[in-house]
């Protein structure tokens, strides 16, 4: 289903809908594109939530062609920084949740239109991201040629000058 109204207050419809999901756990990422006046170098924002401290936050990504910078704020802070982005630095804002994709357009005129694309197979809401994940391993701690190699003690703990080659 494609929802494409143009009026003034999409922005409004978008940063509602924003809040919902984040608020619900239901965010998945954020994505605002195709830099305006922006500062320079800079060529698009990811965003996603997480936990800090048990209190939700979201975390930018400020992808710039040689680095990126990462920022982590409270709610309601992240979102005057978003309102402050989008139509102004940013032409375009993508906002992927759990059931659907929201996409905010803002013309060179200032004409806002917002598409709505439901997700086929949604699942449901899931909480945020934790900010610190755990690293994905291709091999179990408990295999035993660890301990052969010396990168596992007996017991398969991980011996800390071995973290590397494990």
């Amino acid at each position: 289903m494609i929802e494409a109204p143009q009026d003034d207050a999409a922005v409004d419809r978008f940063f509602a809908r924003l809040r919902e999901s984040a608020e619900a756990g239901g965010l998945s990422k954020l994505v605002l594109a195709k830099p305006r006046a922006a500062e320079p170098g800079l060529n698009r924002i990811s965003v996603r939530s997480l936990d800090l401290r048990g209190e939700l936050h979201l975390s930018f990504v400020y992808s710039h062609a040689t680095r990126d910078l990462t920022k982590n704020l409270p709610l309601p802070e992240a979102l005057a920084v978003l309102r402050e982005l989008v139509g102004v630095a940013f032409s375009h804002a993508h906002l992927f949740t759990a059931d659907e994709e929201l996409q905010l357009l803002v013309s060179k005129k200032g004409r806002q239109s917002l598409r709505r694309v439901a997700l086929a197979g949604a699942s449901s809401a899931q909480a945020p991201g934790a900010h610190d994940r755990e690293k994905h391993r291709y091999i179990d701690i408990a295999k035993p040629f660890l301990t052969e190699l010396g990168v596992t003690d007996a017991q398969h703990r991980l011996i800390p000058a071995m973290a590397r080659k494990w």
